[in-house]
């Protein structure tokens, strides 16, 4: 996809859709969608106005499998362990909200210049 924010809102859609046609609890939709909405957001806006994001969903039997890739440096990879910023700081709760609803985050540089993000998530909801 571009990155440009405008192509967010059907991104998220596109993700919710799949993951609704594969079965997956819609509380696990909710929260997939919410990382994927944060970790596109920070590679749109880290991304030259030319940039190409990969956004890559993998619906296994137990594990939805999320990965994003941009080409600009869209998180600093030491910052997905960092807890959340103070109150009076603009930004930096993304990385943390996705923390808090995925159960595996990892980043990493891949190349120069190419940030990538993956996360997953269990299939179905704690009870």
């Amino acid at each position: 996809m571009p990155a440009d924010p405008r192509e967010l809102r059907a991104a998220r859609a596109g993700v919710a859709r799949l993951l609704l046609a594969q079965g997956v609890e819609p509380a696990v939709i909710d929260d997939v969608v919410l990382a994927v909405s944060e970790v596109l957001t920070n590679a749109v806006q880290a991304s030259p106005p030319d940039g190409v994001i990969e956004l890559r969903v993998d619906c296994g039997r137990e594990r939805v499998r999320v990965e994003v890739r941009n080409s600009g440096d869209a998180i600093d990879v030491d910052l997905v362990d960092a807890d959340l910023p103070p109150l009076a700081q603009v930004g930096g709760r993304g990385i943390p909200v996705v923390r808090a609803v995925t159960d595996e985050l990892e980043a990493r540089h891949d190349a120069p210049g190419t940030t990538t993000v993956a996360f997953s998530r269990r299939r179905r909801a704690a009870r």
